[in-house]
This record gives structure tokens, sequence and C-alpha cells, in this order.
């Protein structure tokens, strides 16, 4: 996880004392959280939300950064989330 957290941070011109900020936490806990592989649920949570990503694309190792869908409504720009259920897939955000 310490890998794909820093290719986040590196996208999104972030560093690890920033992100360390944001979750209110010194950024060695943050780095050693991630390096010792052990993060409760709870901290996943926290780290994915401070992140702007899903606890599933932080935690699923094949997800490369590439494939992370962002598609965006063209008329207003907001961004439109896919959900997968049992039959379709269905859209849903702030559509126009």
């Amino acid at each position: 996880m310490l890998e794909k957290v820093k290719k986040i941070l590196q996208k999104n011109n972030m560093t690890m004392t920033e992100l360390a900020d944001i979750m209110g936490k010194d950024h060695s806990a943050i780095y050693l959280m991630l390096k010792n592989g052990n993060p409760t649920l709870r901290k996943i949570e926290e780290l994915a939300e401070a992140l702007g990503v899903s606890v599933a694309f932080l935690v699923d190792e094949d997800d490369e950064l590439g494939n992370t869908p962002n598609v965006v409504c063209p008329h207003c720009g907001g961004a439109i989330e896919f959900k997968a259920g049992k039959k379709d897939v269905k859209a849903e955000g702030d559509m126009c």
C-alpha cells in the first residue's frame, strides 16, 4: 500500500507531510503505518478519504493509477461515479 500511496501523492503533487497534515497525524506515523502494512480498516478509510480515493482502490493491489475511470459531465463538469449492480451499471452523481 505504501507504493500506491506514494504514486497517488506524486500524481497529486503532494508530500507525505501534507497528507499527514490533512489527516491530523505525524508524517512518520503515516509512513510507518503504511510500511508495516497492517493498518486498521478505520485508518485505511481515513487515508482513502484524505487521498480522495475509494478504500477499494487503495487496497486493490492490481489496480494501477492509470486505470481509474474519471468521467466528467460535459455540461457542468461534475464527476460521474459508476456503480456496478447485479444486472447493469448505473451512473450516479450531479448530472445535468
